[in-house]
């Protein structure tokens, strides 16, 4: 699947903000790999994607594949 870059840049930039200590031992391929798999689920219509990266099930799930 093709990705917007914008999106994962959005993406990279949320974990880092909010999941720093976390995300410290991985490399930005496998950042951007994580980022695909959060943003697959994503429904632009439903909400922004930085609404659906706040919500508590994305957080849940972040927390789950980090």
């Amino acid at each position: 699947m093709n990705f917007e870059i914008e999106d994962i840049v959005v993406c990279a930039m949320f974990l880092q903000r909010e999941f720093s200590d976390e995300i410290l031992s991985y490399t930005a391929e496998e950042i951007v790999k994580i980022c695909e798999s959060i943003i697959v689920e994503y429904e632009p219509y439903m909400n922004s994607l930085d609404e659906y990266l706040e919500s508590e099930e994305t957080r849940k799930f972040i927390e789950k594949i980090i």
